[in-house]
């Protein structure tokens, strides 16, 4: 028997919380002891179906390289003979500390867009045609400070990214395409372009999709403003509304931007859009929508657009980073694909398929047949033959 662990922030918690709970599930079917290191534990947020016998342990500090949170994880990692951790997620890890200390193997997975730091900015097409010559003035400065800011900022993002491929034995992305991002923005060696693995996500499906539907858009994650930006959806939602009025569009989901999203429903006077909360059982949500709409900024590879294509909902995006391409791979098929971030075109193409009932038909079956090749197995299959390489 192994005994492997990972580290998150926050667990279980969202997309990557849920990848998460079925590897080390698949783990410990398989015979091998798992423990997940976090300081903050939501126990509220296990999905109903899933609750693995993984052992969680509380880490004292939320600063990685704090000496007293650094001491209790060097003296637990002995104690248990842990053998190799996934870092999932996190910005900065003393990797170098700990590997002085024990002899761990250290493994760092990129739940996200490699340099999601310097995400994409679109001066033209993120302004309204309505705003005057004044706000556009305002909005391009604004944007120019952002897109400099960002720029400058690559001196310290790409060095970060550097430092970690070199001091963790290996580097986990969730798609060939981010794979061939980091080596080559990174110039990197083959020494050190060995380390990266590709490992995909998986779904478990709980129980065949239903192809009953109802008239219902859903967007189910965290209510972020970095990368999931919902107050897109408000916007969206307000220039089509109208001419959809048997359509609901339901917000699954919890978060900072609830109250701006509350604000702008208001502002809009949007109808039918309606904030239903967290849920650890949204199945029920997948189960019922036709459509599953997602507005981002950027991503990894959203497990939400792939949960639906499993029920039978079809995606729709902005066409903004690899993972969404993975899972959308052919437009008009098993999802739509819309040219970042026109918030018009968006509404534009969600309107033509929300209207079209028998186009909805079609992408219905296409979409539950491109679900077929995410596999859990895929997932955790690809971390238990990489850790027990690094036995």
């Amino acid at each position: 028997m192994a005994v492997f662990s990972f580290y998150l922030a926050d667990f279980p918690d969202g997309g990557t919380g849920t990848a998460v709970l079925y590897t080390a599930d698949r783990l410990i079917k398989s015979g091998n002891k798992v423990f997940v290191y976090t300081p903050r534990h939501h126990q509220n947020n296990y999905p109903l179906d899933l609750h693995p016998k993984v052992s969680v342990v509380i880490v004292p500090s939320c600063a990685p390289s704090a000496a007293e949170h650094l001491d209790f994880l060097c003296q637990h990692i002995k104690a248990h003979n842990v053998s190799s951790m996934v870092i999932v997620a996190m910005r900065s890890f003393p990797f170098a500390e700990i590997r002085k200390r024990t002899s761990c193997k250290m493994v760092y997975a990129l739940h996200g867009r490699p340099f999601y730091e310097e995400h994409d900015i679109n001066l033209q097409k993120q302004i309204d045609s309505k705003h005057s010559l004044g706000m556009w003035l305002s909005y391009c400065f604004i944007q120019h400070w952002r897109y400099t800011w960002f720029h400058r900022s690559r001196q310290k993002i790409l060095p970060f990214y550097h430092e970690t491929i070199k001091a963790c034995d290996r580097f986990v992305v969730l798609c060939n395409e981010y794979a061939d991002m980091i080596v080559k923005e990174l110039n990197l060696s083959p020494e050190y372009s060995k380390k990266l693995k590709v490992i995909p996500n998986g779904i478990v499906p709980k129980m065949p999709p239903s192809l009953e539907k109802e008239k219902i858009i859903v967007f189910i994650g965290r209510l972020t403003p970095e990368d999931k930006r919902p107050l897109r959806l408000v916007k969206i939602w307000s220039y089509i509304y109208k001419k959809l009025p048997d359509w609901r569009f339901l917000i699954v989901g919890d978060g900072p931007m609830k109250s701006s999203m509350e604000e702008a429903i208001r502002k809009y006077g949007v109808e039918r859009m309606e904030l239903v909360g967290f849920s650890n059982n949204v199945v029920d949500y997948y189960q019922k929508a036709s459509i599953v709409s997602l507005t981002s900024q950027y991503e990894g590879w959203p497990l939400c657009l792939a949960e639906g294509q499993t029920y039978g909902v079809v995606p729709i995006a902005f066409n903004c980073t690899a993972g969404i391409r993975d899972i959308i791979n052919r437009p008009g098929e098993n999802g739509i694909l819309v040219p970042p971030y026109n918030c018009r075109a968006y509404a534009k193409r969600l309107l033509q398929l929300a209207s079209d009932e028998s186009q909805l038909a079609f992408m219905r079956t296409m979409v539950i047949e491109k679900s077929k090749e995410y596999d859990m197995a895929r997932n955790s299959k690809g971390y238990q033959r990489l850790l027990e390489e690094l036995l």
